[in-house]
């Protein structure tokens, strides 16, 4: 964690995905939605990697590597950490995962929530349709994102 602090702030290759800080700042001011990270990364080092981009500000919780390797498990506890913000229980949660990996769509199904596939990692639009998600586009600047968040969470 020491070299990623002082690697990631100097880390020519860092970049935010097109769109993320525009749909992050609209979802930021829906009522309806909470906003939770679910990643493979300890939570530290996810933390590192968000401070670059001034993401943090939208995630005040998630799921982690550090709270599990299996990707759905991990799911589950950004859920469950949802559930406490709001004081309810998680089951009473509407989750919509956005994932650029297949082993997202994957995770999602497994907790039984929708998935947004976004070709933006390095899986393609054609690979992700074939893993099911609920909808596959290829940039989260694609007007389409909002419209099946408001969809799938109605």
């Amino acid at each position: 964690l020491v070299h990623l602090q002082d690697e990631v702030p100097r880390a020519p290759q860092y970049r935010l995905m097109p769109g993320v800080e525009s749909l992050l700042a609209r979802l930021s001011t829906e009522k309806r939605f909470l906003l939770g990270l679910g990643t493979g990364n300890i939570e530290q080092g996810a933390r590192i990697k968000l401070a670059r981009g001034d993401l943090n500000r939208h995630f005040a919780f998630g799921g982690f590597g550090s709270d599990a390797e299996d990707r759905a498990d991990l799911l589950r506890a950004g859920v469950r950490r949802a559930a406490q913000t709001v004081n309810v229980d998680p089951t009473a949660c509407s989750v919509v995962v956005i994932g650029d990996t297949t082993r997202d769509v994957e995770a999602a199904h497994t907790i039984g929530a929708p998935c947004i596939a976004v070709a933006t990692g390095t899986q393609d639009l054609a690979t992700l349709r074939a893993a099911g998600p609920a909808i596959a586009l290829g940039t989260l600047e694609d007007t389409d994102v909002l419209a099946a968040l408001h969809d799938l969470t109605a």
